[in-house]
């Protein structure tokens, strides 16, 4: 009888729309950039589940290191907590995901994808795809999920501007003060036509000087 209950409580269970999506191997990070070494390391780690697309990024921006936010792990903590989506050129209605792309002969190797932000007050930073297959446009533009006019802003300090919608979690900087900038990694995939990520990764934090 026992066994019985059991059999159709798993039944039930299992035709309640519960599903088991396929596991999607997290990005490393072997060196998080910092104030010293302002360079994200997102590294491609080896897989074979045939969902895997590629790599979401999310930012925020803090005014203090003492606020540096290190302990998340899945999407929705970062995006409750006011980190916002990485984008490609164009508008926001025109995204696609995910951001950067994983060539499907490169998805069973470890590869970096480095992003650069070393010289913002001079250079818009990109993310160099370092596979053996990269897309045809590469480096990678990477932009804010802030816009002008209709066109999303770059990382480069001149296009940080008050009152942009993914600075206004800070205290927009005077002469002297700084500004951080904290970057998370997920893997990213389709599974029967829903989006399904990685637990989120870490990637440090590097600091604009105004």
């Amino acid at each position: 009888m026992r066994k019985t209950l059991l059999a159709a409580v798993i039944l039930a269970l299992t035709g309640c729309g519960l599903e088991n999506f396929p596991y999607l191997v997290p990005p490393g990070c072997p060196d998080p950039a910092d104030t010293g070494t302002p360079i994200f390391q997102l590294q491609n780690q080896r897989t074979t589940v045939l969902e895997f697309n590629g790599f979401e990024l999310y930012y925020r921006f803090f005014n203090t290191e003492l606020e540096i936010q290190t302990g998340y792990s899945t999407l929705n903590q970062l995006t409750a907590n006011g980190y916002s989506r990485m984008c490609s050129e164009g508008t926001l209605s025109s995204q696609i995901r995910p951001l950067i792309t994983v060539d499907p002969l490169d998805q069973d190797t470890v590869f970096l994808i480095i992003l650069d932000f070393s010289n913002v007050e001079n250079a818009a930073p990109v993310a160099d795809y370092q596979g053996a297959n990269p897309p045809a446009v590469n480096p990678i533009p990477i932009r804010r999920s802030a816009v002008d006019i209709d066109q999303t802003k770059t990382f480069r300090q001149d296009d940080l501007d008050e009152g942009d919608s993914d600075l206004s979690t800070v205290t927009y900087p005077g002469g002297g003060d700084s500004l951080y900038l904290v970057v998370y990694a997920l893997s990213y995939g389709l599974y029967e036509y829903t989006p399904i990520y990685s637990d989120a990764v870490y990637l440090g934090y590097m600091d604009y000087n105004f």
